[in-house]
C-alpha cells in the first residue's frame, strides 16, 4: 500500500507525533521507514524501544551520516515496498486512514494527490490550509509552497526523481 519516509534528527523527548500514528499506521500495514541523520542523542534508541515495546512489524529504523532531509528521503525511498511513497518529517502528524481511503480508492491513472493540511503553533490552535477551488489559484498555492510532506506519490512515478542536499530537502 503505502511506505511512510520520515528522516529524524535529534528529536530525543519530542516524539510524540510519531508515537501517535506510527501504530495506526503499522495496524493499516504502512510500511515506515525512519533515517537517523547524524543523531548525536537518544532518538535511534527511543524509536527502537517504542517500536519493540509494542511489536510493530513494517517498520525499519536506519542510521546515517550527515546527509541532511533530501538525501535521507532519498535513501528511504530506496527502501520503500509501497505502491505510494508519503514524505513526512519528524514533527508531523499526519492521518494515516486519510491516506488510506486515497490510495484504496486510486484509479491506476493518479500519480499524485496533494492533500489539504492543518498548520498548528505552539499554543495549540489550529488553522487548515484548503487549496483553493479555482485551477489558476492551486497552481499558484502549489507552486509558492510545494510541500513535499503534503503528497501521496505513485512510487513508480517518483522512482528516478532525487531530492537535493539542501536543509529544507524539498
Amino acid at each position: 500500500k503505502v511506505s511512510i519516509v520520515v528522516p529524524i534528527s535529534n528529536m530525543e523527548g519530542r516524539l510524540n507525533q510519531i508515537k501517535h500514528w506510527l501504530p495506526q499506521a503499522s495496524e493499516i500495514g504502512f510500511q515506515t521507514i525512519f533515517i537517523c541523520n547524524n543523531c548525536d542523542d537518544n532518538t535511534f534508541s527511543e524509536l527502537t524501544e517504542f517500536s519493540n515495546s509494542l511489536n510493530l512489524s513494517r517498520v525499519l529504523i536506519l542510521e546515517s551520516p550527515s546527509l541532511g532531509p533530501g538525501l535521507c528521503r532519498n535513501e528511504g525511498l530506496k527502501q520503500a515496498t509501497g505502491e505510494f511513497v508519503v514524505f513526512w518529517d519528524a514533527d508531523d502528524s499526519g492521518n494515516v486512514h486519510a491516506i488510506n481511503t486515497l490510495v484504496s480508492g486510486a484509479d491506476t491513472k493518479v500519480d499524485i494527490f496533494v492533500c489539504n493540511y492543518l498548520v498548528v503553533d505552539s499554543a495549540g490552535h489550529e488553522s487548515e490550509r484548503i487549496l483553493g477551488d479555482d485551477s489558476k489559484e492551486r497552481m499558484f498555492e502549489l507552486c509558492m509552497n510545494p510541500g513535499v510532506w503534503r503528497m501521496v506519490i505513485r512510487r513508480e512515478f517518483i522512482s528516478d526523481c532525487t531530492f537535493g542536499s539542501s536543509s529544507m530537502g524539498e
